[in-house]
């Protein structure tokens, strides 16, 4: 669908730009990067919410979670 490594030369700079702003901060969690990218993916999709989370496995539960399946359902 996507073929980053073709497409990751033009973007180099801003990518590297946005991990040595992130890693310069030390604010990996719940920093103005990651509600900026919530925030963008919330309107991408439009969708009323948008939450970035450390995994996929936690959105997999948190969307478990929220759908209300419970340990131990069948």
């Amino acid at each position: 669908m996507v073929d980053l490594k073709a497409s990751y030369p033009e973007i180099r700079g801003q990518i590297d730009e946005a991990i040595k702003a992130v890693l310069d901060k030390t604010n990996f969690i719940l920093g103005e990067e990651v509600a900026k990218l919530s925030k963008v993916l919330r309107l991408i999709a439009a969708s009323k919410y948008a939450v970035g989370v450390a995994s996929g496995t936690d959105a997999l539960i948190i969307a478990l979670l929220a759908c209300g399946v419970k340990k131990g359902m069948k």
